[in-house]
């Protein structure tokens, strides 16, 4: 992505060029140290009062690394708090610039310059924009890489022309130009750009209004733009002034005629990005829509959730496990967390009944029943040549379940009621006499969509699950993460779903291929799932889906992604999900060769912990388990570790004993410390000999239920 990054940041009422102006963001064409030119644009309004001015990008960037080469926390966050505009650019253009594939001595310096920028900006404004922006470069597809150059370029070209016909006053070419922007718009959202679909909808909403057109103003349109532009930034939890500018005035219309709101005598720019400041993208599968075969997929219900063996933490006949979603008393509503306002909503229309709104009108069209046994629920979403069907099973759990080993009452009350769900929805197609079924496993009402990753509870802080959808290949038993490369047979394809998951876009590939196995100590997982890098960095591989003997995969680096270790059944059953750990390892496949994944045993802890006088505290919630491979094992259900604690002043090598770490017991205690707490050992506190001493600690436990004998390194 070569071209320059835009803000359109000027209250005047005719655009000038001004290389260097008060609020450039760094272009890649410019480079990271220089400033691009910024075009500024026509503004539809007077200025309103304005504080002083915000640093260039050049003098933030200055004096941003000063800070973080002396990791001066405070002092970021206050150059973010004051500079949130340039600071919004700055995180674009270092994404983009990692994303391109620089060298690696400058890779490492943009990604610690972005992991400041990241810290920088949730200490500044508490929200996930820097991380969403974060993951939305590392994830995008090669494909879509491309498409989103082509749409900044058009972009581009469109707000040249914008600004030239809001002069000129040349209405019908205008109205052309936001048909481009509104297309554009679209193309952004499409490749997961909700950040320049909102800067695009919201130039519609500029060229439109009242205040550009006077009575000539087409307002339906202006409201609609303005609306499509904050909820496209609220999709990245953007929450800036052009945010506020956006809603408020797509609700100002949506009240009233919205004549009297903007005007000569208003306040506020045209530029979505100007002013003073007052979530999860995801990403499809990279591959080429002309496919060799169209596969027409049609709906079926997976109504067992162990009829294949699904890479997926909740896909056990376990409720208490699923993922869950609370509704407070009666008429409370709720979104479908992976498809938060696109998708339908759940109400809970009374005390004993709830439904689902499917198009969010206020009329209620599938009745949930509250029976506490499992329910399948059914219906049509979407529209146009994306309506499909759609569906998940859910349950209302009773007085009595075990949580963590724990009973616990989990009834509906007047106050609230948890709503278990979990992934039923499935389309099946043939390619030739194969059957393939796509299992929309991360309940976002599209199969075959891009992965998502949530901090469920139960996590270590900087952890989190990726739920992907899943794939079944003929008569298996065994369901596969969906992959933008597969072996199907002999042969490798590249698939790609359109149309929410209707059809299946098959390519027949030629890859080289080696083998990739787990040599596992200490159990076998349940299914490991890795990914690939760079051609293949949207191809995911269950490396236990042939047990010990390996799979075949195509060559290049593969990186843990998920995986889980089980052991027992249903209530007796304990788990732990795999995920990849702070350093994580590659392991490189050759063509025609084997490497071996070493994971698992010797197992150890990993933990934080803290000193104040001579009290030591070990953080109960940061302790989790390691394996020789560096991976992390995270949400151990029904086998919470419970380790002994040594401590010993640093450097010596005679320790004393801390204690032994407790869990929670009962009700009350999850009560009153909270769900989380049931999945790790409490804090525990000590006092050392000498207030003054640094000590380290040492954690182990001889046997733990599920990994054996856990111990740590001197930390």
């Amino acid at each position: 992505m070569k071209t320059s990054i835009w803000i359109f940041a000027s209250a005047l009422l005719l655009s000038i060029s001004a290389p260097g102006a008060s609020q450039p963001t760094v272009g890649l064409s410019a480079g990271l140290s220089g400033p691009a030119n910024t075009t500024r644009s026509a503004s539809i309004v007077s200025p309103a009062p304005r504080p002083a001015p915000e640093l260039t990008s050049d003098e933030f960037l200055k004096e941003f690394r000063a800070a973080l080469e002396i990791q001066a926390r405070s002092e970021m966050k206050r150059l973010v708090q004051k500079n949130k505009v340039t600071a919004v650019g700055v995180i674009i253009d270092l994404c983009e610039a990692i994303a391109i594939g620089p060298k690696p001595e400058t890779r490492e310096r943009l990604e610690i310059e972005m992991e400041g920028m990241r810290d920088a900006w949730k200490d500044a404004t508490n929200t996930r924009f820097a991380e969403n922006i974060y993951e939305y470069f590392s994830f995008i597809s090669t494909s879509s890489r491309a498409t989103r150059s082509q749409l900044r370029e058009r972009y581009r070209k469109a707000d040249i022309k914008r600004i030239k016909f809001s002069e000129e006053r040349n209405w019908n070419s205008l109205d052309a130009i936001c048909d481009e922007f509104a297309a554009v718009a679209k193309g952004f959202t499409s490749v997961g750009d909700h950040y320049f679909a909102s800067q695009s909808w919201f130039s519609v909403g500029v060229a439109v209004d009242y205040g550009l057109r006077g009575n000539e103003a087409d307002l339906e349109r202006a409201r609609e733009a303005f609306e499509n532009s904050w909820r496209s930034r609220e999709k990245i939890d953007l929450k800036d002034p052009s945010y506020d500018r956006a809603k408020a005035r797509a609700t100002e219309l949506k009240a009233s005629s919205g004549r009297p709101a903007v005007g000569p005598d208003a306040g506020g720019s045209d530029d979505p990005d100007a002013g003073e400041p007052s979530e999860y993208v995801k990403h499809l599968p990279g591959a080429s829509l002309k496919a060799a075969e169209v596969l027409n997929m049609n709906f079926d219900m997976v109504l067992d959730l162990e009829e294949y063996e699904r890479p997926h933490y909740s896909a056990v006949n376990l409720p208490v496990v699923w993922n869950s979603v609370y509704l407070r008393g009666r008429g409370s509503k709720i979104d479908f967390p992976a498809m938060a306002e696109k998708g339908p909503e759940l109400v809970r229309v009374g005390s004993a009944e709830l439904a689902v709104d499917i198009d969010r009108d206020g009329t209620m069209d599938n009745e949930i029943p509250m029976t506490g046994n499992t329910e399948p629920i059914q219906f049509t979403m979407g529209s146009g040549d994306s309506k499909r069907s759609w569906g998940f099973l859910c349950r209302i759990l009773t007085a009595q379940e075990f949580y963590q080993g724990i009973e616990i009452n989990l009834e509906p009350q007047d106050q609230g009621l948890s709503l278990y769900l979990a992934p039923a929805a499935s389309m099946v197609g043939l390619l030739g006499e194969t059957q393939l079924r796509v299992i929309d496993e991360n309940l976002d009402g599209e199969y075959g969509s891009g992965v998502r990753e949530w901090s469920w509870t139960g996590f270590t802080e900087g952890f989190s699950q990726p739920e992907m959808d899943s794939l079944v290949i003929g008569e298996s038993d065994r369901a596969l993460p969906f992959s933008e490369y597969a072996q199907i047979g002999d042969k490798w394809y590249q698939l790609l779903s359109d149309k929410g998951g209707k059809e299946l876009h098959v390519s027949e590939a030629t890859v080289k291929t080696g083998k990739l196995k787990v040599n596992f100590k200490g159990g076998s997982p349940t299914y490991l799932v890795v990914r690939g890098t760079g051609t293949f960095e949207y191809t995911y591989f269950d490396v236990m889906a042939a047990g010990k003997k390996g799979i075949e995969v195509p060559t290049g680096d593969y990186l843990i992604y998920y995986g889980e270790l089980r052991k027992g059944k249903r209530t007796q059953m304990m788990k732990a999900l795999i995920v990849a750990g702070k350093d994580p390892q590659k392991w490189s496949v050759t063509e025609g060769k084997t490497t071996t994944m070493e994971l698992g045993g010797p197992f150890n802890f990993d933990f934080e912990h803290s000193s104040k006088g001579e009290m030591v505290t070990l953080n109960g919630k940061s302790v989790a388990v390691v394996g020789r491979g560096g991976e992390r094992y995270e949400r151990l259900w029904n086998c919470a570790s419970k380790p002994e604690v040594e401590y010993r002043k640093q450097g010596s090598k005679r320790s004393s004993k801390g204690g032994k770490t407790k869990q929670v017991l009962d009700q009350n205690g999850i009560i009153e410390l909270g769900y989380a707490s049931a999945w790790h050992p409490l804090d525990l506190e000590f006092s050392k000999k000498d207030a003054d001493e640094e000590v380290e600690l040492m954690l182990f436990e001889k046997k733990h239920k599920l990994f054996g004998k856990v111990s740590s390194p001197w930390k």
